[in-house]
């Protein structure tokens, strides 16, 4: 004799063998959705262009007239009454569950209730890591104020699965970790991104930058460049000149990428960033011994690795003032017109070449100048397009006590003008009229004229000041 539970498991069988029928198939695919997006047995469905066939099953099921309509209204309450008094005798969410195994007969009411008490449940872990953070640390700056912090990870990740969001937690949490353990206090003991990696999470590659956890962390360094990351100047080094109008989600040049984790105490490696110099007075080791290199230097241009650079402890400059140039070529002609004015070499001042963006060798140089010369000015001159006024930009907001720009006015770029200069796109002047308030004049100028301007028009401008 069957149990009642085997008798039930029958009927349930008979019910979906007899639904699967094609003229019933299409009837209880409508009401599926429905019940989904429903939440329970109610409202109706509209099955349009319903053949003689489905018209005649859905009548003798529903025990009401043939229509003669080829689209027909069947409401789920009258559909359940019929599903229970025929020989099945079931509920319709096992009918729907039976006959869809691999579908979810989550309602749509359930899932946004589900996914409320997710997103609440993910809001709370972000406010506890926070919470957990010191004070003004690194970490609780990032999270609460950062661009990428906890309201960019709710944006982001507030509809992502619970184990796509329990793998966040647990990276924000290493993350957070690192910020408040970067080799950042005065004086700077540089690390190694791998090791620091392994140091905090044991994978050295944990921070690499082609992985989301990576892409996270040189998020998280980016937000904090408007903090006093490093303190190898003074620490009124660093001012608050709005830079946002460069645009940090989008992957930085290489040098720049490298600069944001120099600034950070971390870096990739120390051989393929270097700064090309002309005329330093010399450079003291940690030793207090000179480095041969510069001392022996003479009227050579030297091309400087990060690694060599950074295991001086002083560099002096010849005479109180360091030139900056944005461009190699510029660069070699003043040095070129150095050698043939007859000066003393004594009497040449110390050149900089930045190659475009500065690199990080460039900044460790000009930091340790500053740090051994307070009294240093440095002068900086580029090109009037987008790239050379983010540059000096970014030179004012480093060293706001230290820095002069130099040829780097609305006379300037008017002079440096050519007749087949380049125009500025939209976007480029877009960017350039945010600039900070030192450059209104100059940004007033670029706007009129609409159009690039370089600084190789200003070699003679530039060398009558050397």
């Amino acid at each position: 004799m069957m149990s009642e539970s085997s008798k039930d498991a029958a009927r349930l069988k008979q019910a979906v063998e007899f639904f699967q029928a094609p003229a019933r198939a299409r009837l209880l695919e409508a009401i599926y959705h429905k019940y989904i997006s429903f939440g329970r047995v109610g409202g109706q469905i509209h099955l349009k262009d319903c053949s003689y066939e489905e018209r005649l099953e859905i009548a003798s099921f529903l025990g009401q007239p043939l229509s003669r309509e080829d689209d027909v209204l069947i409401r789920l309450v009258d559909f359940q009454k019929a599903l229970l008094a025929s020989s099945f005798a079931c509920e319709l969410p096992a009918l729907l569950q039976a006959s869809f195994p691999d579908r979810s007969l989550l309602t749509r009411p359930q899932q946004r209730a589900r996914q409320f008490q997710q997103q609440a449940t993910f809001i709370q872990a972000l406010q506890s890591i926070l919470h957990a953070q010191p004070p003004a640390s690194h970490a609780a700056i990032w999270l609460g104020t950062g661009k990428h912090g906890i309201s960019f990870l709710l944006r982001r990740y507030k509809n992502a699965s619970p184990a796509e969001q329990s793998e966040l937690l647990e990276t924000v949490v290493l993350i957070a970790q690192a910020l408040n353990q970067l080799p950042t206090e005065a004086p700077v003991h540089y690390q190694r991104l791998a090791l620091f990696a392994r140091q905090i999470s044991g994978d050295p590659h944990f921070f690499d930058i082609n992985i989301p956890s990576g892409r996270l962390f040189y998020q998280a360094l980016i937000d904090l460049r408007q903090e006093p990351l490093l303190k190898e100047a003074e620490d009124d080094e660093v001012s608050s000149l709005d830079l946002s109008y460069t645009k940090t989600d989008e992957p930085l040049p290489e040098p720049e990428r490298l600069l944001v984790y120099y600034e950070a105490g971390l870096l990739l490696d120390t051989i393929s960033s270097n700064v090309a110099i002309y005329h330093l007075a010399g450079a003291e080791r940690a030793n207090g011994q000179p480095d041969a290199i510069v001392s022996s230097a003479s009227e050579d241009i030297l091309l400087l690795p990060l690694r060599q650079i950074i295991e001086w402890t002083k560099v002096f400059a010849c005479g109180r003032k360091v030139y900056l140039l944005e461009n190699p070529p510029v660069f070699e002609d003043l040095v070129d017109h150095l050698h043939k004015t007859g000066r003393p070499l004594a009497e040449h001042p110390t050149l900089i070449c930045t190659a475009g963006w500065p690199s990080s060798a460039t900044m460790r140089l000009l930091s340790l100048l500053i740090e051994t010369q307070p009294e240093l000015t440095l002068y900086y001159s580029g090109d009037f397009d987008v790239q050379g006024l983010r540059i000096a930009t970014y030179f004012l907001e480093r060293y706001p006590h230290h820095l002069q720009l130099w040829h780097f006015d609305e006379a300037s770029y008017q002079h440096a003008l050519h007749e087949r200069s380049q125009p500025m796109t939209e976007e480029e002047l877009a960017a350039i009229e945010q600039l900070p308030l030192p450059f209104a004049n100059l940004n007033e100028a670029i706007q009129q004229q609409g159009q690039k301007a370089y600084q190789e028009g200003l070699t003679a401008w530039l060398f009558s000041d050397l």
